[in-house]
């Protein structure tokens, strides 16, 4: 057994319970600070990028212009509407929620909070076979989530 393997799912801050020389050496230097994003903070990361490139008389490699095309069109269709400032809005709102555990107050991982951006479930059924890492909350805490 490794130190991965005693994560506490209720703990506010997770990487806590991770040694940073472990960290280091399985996902590099900079793994403790990386900060997950959405698909739209992705998106308006290669929109900046591709319109500096423009801007610069550079040309947009054809990785970056097919990521934006693919990720703008799945952004498009989700059966939400969809804006920057919203999803925004959303993150902020589902990073601060903080819900009652056995162990002390819990919060969503941030990775949770970009995978149920990205998914955008509608049911507390789909929201947990999507992310089985939530069965750490009630049903009701779990609605919550779906109302943010």
């Amino acid at each position: 057994m490794n130190q991965f393997d005693t994560y506490d799912s209720g703990a506010i801050n997770p990487q806590d319970q991770y040694d940073p020389r472990v960290a280091q050496v399985l996902r590099g230097k900079n793994f403790l600070d990386a900060e997950p994003l959405s698909n739209a903070e992705v998106e308006s990361i290669l929109e900046e990028r591709v319109n500096y490139l423009q801007r610069s008389n550079y040309a947009v490699p054809s990785t970056i212009a097919d990521t934006l095309k693919d990720l703008s069109d799945v952004l498009r269709n989700m059966d939400t509407a969809y804006d920057h400032a919203g999803t925004q809005s959303r993150k902020e709102k589902l990073e601060s929620l903080v819900f009652d555990g056995d162990k002390g107050p819990m919060k969503l991982d941030p990775v949770e909070v970009c995978q149920i951006l990205n998914l955008n479930p509608r049911s507390i059924l789909e929201l947990m076979s999507y992310l089985p890492t939530l069965k750490r909350f009630s049903e009701y805490d779990l609605s919550r989530i779906l109302d943010e």
